[in-house]
Parts: C-alpha cells; sequence; structure tokens
C-alpha cells in the first residue's frame, strides 16, 4: 500500500462521521434563517476590513479579512451536496453565494466611494496583484480547495483551513472588484472577478474530488435521476474550468513575454549608458510601453540608438520614455584617503 492509499483509506468517512459533517453545511427552518443573518453579518464585516485594508495597501488587514472567510462555507456545501447528489442543496448554497458576491461588491463599492483618500489603482499592491489572475492562481486555488475539504472531513484537523483561507482569498478579490468599479475601471474589476470566480470553481471542483475519494458518496443512497442530473452539473463546472483557464493561459503568457522583455531590456540600457556617467536606476514594462529612469551627469547617451535596439527586442511597436534624472553623490565627512605600502 503506498502513501496515498493510506491517506485515504485511515480518513475515510464511516456511518456514524455522516450527521456531523453534513450538520457543519445544510441549516433547515430557525436554524437556516440564523445562518444567513450570521453570514450576512460577517461577509459586511469582512468586506469592511478587506476593502480599507485594500484603500491602504496593507497586506496584514487584509489577510484578517481573509481569515473570516464567510464565502468558504457555502462553496464547500456546494461540493459536499454534488457529492451527494442532493441539487436541491445545492442550489441553496448557490444562492447564499450569489447574495454575498452581491454585498461584498456592493459594501466595498459604497466605502470606495465615501473614502477620504486617493485611489491609485496602478501603484496599489492590494490591488495590481488581483486584477491579472494567471495558471498559477488557478494551481494555488486547486490546492486550497482540496485542503479545506480535506480539513473540513476531519474535526482533528480543523486548524489547517485558516491557511486555506489565506491561500484562496474569496472576499478580497470581490472587494478590489468594488473598489475598481467606484473609480470607473471596469477592465480590473473584471480581473478581479475572474480571480474569484476561478477560486469558487477550484474549491467545487477540488473539494468534490476530495469528498469523492473519501467515499461521502457511498454513504448515501442515490436515485437514478439523482445521479444523472449530478452529471449534468459537474459536466458544466468542467466546461466552466476550461472557459476559465483560457484567459488564464493568456494572461499567463503575456506575463512571460513582458517578464523575458524587461529582463533584456536592462541589458540592453545598461550596456547603452555604460560609456557614459549614468547608471540604470529603474525600468518598467508595461503592455505597449517602456518606462526608462537613468541617473547621473554630463551628456546623455543617443535616445534614438536607444529606440533601435529596444524595438528590436519588442517586434512591435512601443512607447519608449526615457527620464533622465541629475544626481550627484557626497558624503560627509570625507572619506579618508588609504596609504598603501608595499
Amino acid at each position: 500500500m503506498n502513501f496515498f492509499e493510506k491517506i485515504f483509506q485511515y480518513n475515510m468517512f464511516r456511518k456514524d462521521d455522516l450527521g456531523t459533517f453534513v450538520s457543519k453545511f445544510y441549516y433547515e427552518g430557525i436554524r437556516r434563517k440564523q445562518y444567513l443573518v450570521r453570514f450576512i453579518v460577517l461577509t459586511i464585516l469582512s468586506t469592511v476590513i478587506a476593502t480599507y485594508g485594500i484603500l491602504q495597501d496593507s497586506t496584514a488587514t487584509v489577510i484578517g479579512a481573509m481569515i473570516i472567510a464567510p464565502l468558504m462555507l457555502p462553496i464547500m456545501a456546494i461540493a459536499t451536496a454534488l457529492i451527494m447528489g442532493r441539487l436541491d442543496r445545492a442550489m441553496k448554497s448557490f444562492i447564499t453565494i450569489t447574495i454575498g458576491t452581491i454585498i461584498v461588491i456592493g459594501v466595498a463599492y459604497f466605502l470606495s466611494e465615501t473614502y477620504f483618500g486617493f485611489i491609485s489603482l496602478e501603484t496599489n499592491s492590494q490591488i495590481t496583484s488581483r486584477v491579472a489572475p494567471n495558471i498559477t492562481d488557478l494551481f494555488i486555488a486547486l490546492a486550497s480547495g482540496a485542503v479545506a475539504a480535506f480539513a473540513m472531513s476531519r474535526d482533528d484537523i480543523n486548524d489547517s483551513l485558516p491557511g486555506a483561507a489565506i491561500a484562496i482569498a474569496l472576499i478580497p478579490p470581490l472587494a478590489v472588484a468594488g473598489v475598481c468599479l467606484s473609480v470607473g475601471n471596469v477592465q480590473m474589476a473584471s480581473g478581479a472577478f475572474l480571480l474569484f470566480f476561478t477560486n469558487f470553481l477550484s474549491i467545487v471542483v477540488a473539494g468534490s474530488l476530495v469528498l469523492y475519494l473519501l467515499g461521502l458518496g457511498k454513504l448515501v443512497t442515490q436515485k437514478a435521476n439523482e445521479k444523472k442530473e449530478r452529471k449534468k452539473v459537474f459536466r458544466m463546472i468542467a466546461i466552466g474550468m476550461i472557459v476559465v483557464t483560457l484567459p488564464l493561459a493568456v494572461t499567463t503568457y503575456k506575463m512571460f513575454n513582458a517578464g523575458q522583455l524587461q529582463t533584456d531590456a536592462q541589458d540592453v540600457v545598461t550596456e547603452w549608458v555604460s560609456d557614459s556617467n549614468y547608471q540604470l536606476h529603474k525600468l518598467d514594462v508595461l503592455s505597449n510601453t517602456i518606462n526608462i529612469v537613468i541617473a547621473g551627469v554630463g551628456e546623455i547617451p543617443n535616445f534614438e540608438v536607444l529606440v533601435t535596439e529596444l524595438e528590436k527586442l519588442s517586434k512591435k511597436t512601443m512607447t519608449i520614455k526615457l527620464n533622465a534624472v541629475h544626481s550627484e553623490y557626497q558624503q560627509h565627512p570625507e572619506p579618508e584617503e588609504k596609504n598603501v605600502t608595499n
């Protein structure tokens, strides 16, 4: 028996586990009303923390909002319901998630509209890190969804849930979408929502797979029509994953090309200033622009030569901006000269 077989054998669901496990996700009657009230309150408070953390570019504050993670439970409830063949429960949980999504974007939009400070979408790391998701984000989300499902299936390892919540980040991307909408940037808002949707689908897919391997479906008697409907839902989810993967792949390709271009451009600029009294201070490659900052004194090298070399690298027409900053180095007290004797 190999290592992975032991993991699933030692952690398989038993009949006695079913009631306790299901009660974590599903509430009926008055208990459902109480749960929805708690869910809405936690979602609002988590959004407030996340939004102000984003607006102030505070990583620690945003992490605090991640730990609360009110959306994690209903998403995992969908995965559980699909494995058990309870599409009615899956739909209820999906409605809960939809309500939560609207609340987060709405609250973040309102807080951004009433924020007293300046909102910079281009320089805020909490925003820029969530508006262009790539394939790596998909892999992180799948792994985090698997961890969340495994941790929720066992009461003795629930301590792993905060880590999974931080890794997968559900509230912050939606809050970023609300912030971006408040300043009229629909493109960046769409990128942030794509990250959330990627995380959502990944939790459902990875969570369902883990719960299936742990034998949850075998403990529940399912009718033939329920199995058929479940297969349809999983096909829709698989199609959704494919659709999501396409823009992620495009973003990954663009990031790779931009990174390669930045490395090559730095080498070109460094060589270009090598015979002058200037040094490369900063270089950024954006979608169609290369921003260059050099610092030094004296005559600037021929700019046309630099443009020619950079256009050879980019293989497309790009705007090249050069900012030459006059700099002078002084030190007090003056360094002492050292006498070297042989």
